[in-house]
């Protein structure tokens, strides 16, 4: 197996923010720095050097952001920060605390990784891809788009079941 190839600084903060569904303010936190030292970790046309107590700090939240893909494929979003323990800690806050206690974060993260597989998983049924195929459309090899769109006229992708 080849090794992984080596990422940028901006790669691997973009890494993080994605697979807990970040945003800049949460990141900073999570991460422990201000706003614009996001900004600058993300540019990478004029590359900062990192702390080394940062480049642990950076290199923690990485692992467990790996972690976070492999128990679950979407971002945690909002849940990060409404999805709470028993002691009403969020996994923001515990992302964020001074020292990470993986303890409280393993369980932490498989709890809301199946809050979030659950919203993703009814959202994929409620669409509306998803309640043709269930009535038997196929659109063998077409988007459902381009099969509409060669009908002409108006085409209504609403839900009228209930009338």
């Amino acid at each position: 197996m080849p090794a992984p190839a080596v990422q940028s600084l901006a790669e691997r903060v973009s890494a993080i923010k994605a697979a807990f569904g970040l945003t800049i303010s949460q990141l900073a936190k999570v991460l422990r720095v201000e706003r614009q030292t996001i900004y600058d970790w993300m540019d990478e046309e004029n590359p900062r050097p990192l702390q080394v107590q940062k480049q642990e700090r950076l290199a923690a939240i990485q692992r467990l952001a790996i972690q976070w893909n492999k128990v679950c494929q979407w971002p945690a979003g909002k849940g990060i920060a409404t999805y709470t323990t028993v002691e009403g800690d969020t996994l923001l806050d515990l992302l964020s605390a001074d020292v990470l206690d993986e303890a409280r974060l393993q369980p932490v993260m498989r709890g809301l990784s199946e809050q979030v597989k659950g919203e993703w998983q009814c959202r994929e049924e409620r669409s509306f891809g998803e309640q043709a195929r269930r009535r038997g459309f196929q659109p063998h090899g077409q988007s459902l788009r381009s099969v509409l769109a060669g009908y002409g006229g108006t085409v209504s992708l609403t839900h009228d079941d209930d009338e």
